[in-house]
């Protein structure tokens, strides 16, 4: 039989994921900080590394779906951070 969630278990798996949500973020911004050391990635870009660390996905209709943009925005965005990160030493 499969035991029902109490209601501060579900309130302590809520919180966990925010937890882990809010260290990915951390652990994003300091990526993306070691990556973008000229500060050369607009804020878009930069959303779309931490969304797709968050998510750990690289799916563009999961990131899209996320961050209100068209999977096609997402992966030119991708092009342009390969671009991007490319043209440094």
């Amino acid at each position: 039989m499969k035991q029902q969630k109490t209601a501060s278990s579900l309130l302590t798996d809520s919180y966990q994921r925010e937890v882990d949500l809010k260290s990915a973020n951390i652990d994003a911004s300091s990526f993306i900080a070691a990556i973008d050391h000229k500060k050369v990635l607009t804020p878009a870009l930069r959303e779309l590394i931490e969304a797709s660390l968050a998510l750990q996905t690289t799916n563009p209709r999961i990131l899209a779906a996320r961050l209100k943009r068209s999977p096609a925005t997402v992966r030119t965005e991708f092009q342009r951070i390969l671009a991007v990160l490319g043209k440094q030493d």
